[in-house]
């Protein structure tokens, strides 16, 4: 998703695109989901690529608020806390989760902590809305939520605010527009260590250079 960080512009993509294919004739292929978005709803610029990337590939299982994309037709999402600790729990819960399914062996797992602004002004907030709203609250069921998403999105919503599930008092956001999102800027790395069954520590550490 780089290409997104290489252009200010939306005119310029395309001329990019082009100049890439001679060398990578599969890059079209690898970025069509991105180019389905439209061009004033994109990211561009440095940071891009991180706002991007779940658009140009959306789950196939699926989000809390985006179907899953088994047929093509679903959508990405750009999902973020507003602080830390909540950031780190829900990218916890959902690493363990996909790691324990896949029998994952011990290991340690680097990740980038990504600071940015969330702007727009079509946000539906459902925060402090749990007894409302109890089936899109749910923590293992997603397809309330998911049909959900699918209605706001629909109605020309940029996103959705919401409180975590994973962390108490926590508040999160899903953003359907990329152009919603950043600059973005990298902050501080972390590993998460896994010893087979669990996620035992998250530790912050230093990159050299």
């Amino acid at each position: 998703m780089e290409l997104f960080e290489e252009v200010a512009h939306p005119d310029d993509l395309e001329a990019l695109i082009a100049l890439r294919a001679r060398t990578d004739p599969l890059l079209g292929e690898r970025v069509q989901s991105a180019l389905r978005i439209p061009p004033s709803d994109r990211a561009y610029g440095p940071g891009a690529g991180y706002v991007m990337a779940p658009f140009a590939y959306p789950s196939l299982e699926g989000t809390r608020f985006g179907p899953p994309n088994f047929s093509g037709e679903g959508f990405g999402v750009f999902y973020a806390a507003r602080d830390e600790a909540t950031s780190i729990s829900e990218v916890r819960h959902h690493r363990t989760s996909f790691l324990r399914a896949t029998n994952a062996v011990g290991q340690d797992l680097d990740f980038e902590l990504i600071n940015s602004p969330v702007k727009g002004s079509h946000f539906y907030d459902i925060r402090g809305r749990q007894n409302d709203f109890p089936d899109v609250y749910s923590r293992t069921d997603y397809s309330t939520s998911q049909q959900f998403g699918i209605e706001m999105r629909g109605k020309g919503a940029d996103g959705i605010a919401y409180d975590s599930v994973r962390r108490v008092g926590g508040e999160c956001v899903a953003v359907f527009r990329p152009r919603c999102v950043g600059p973005c800027r990298v902050i501080k790395h972390v590993v998460f260590r896994w010893d087979g069954h669990d996620i035992t520590a998250v530790l912050e550490v230093s990159r050299a250079g």
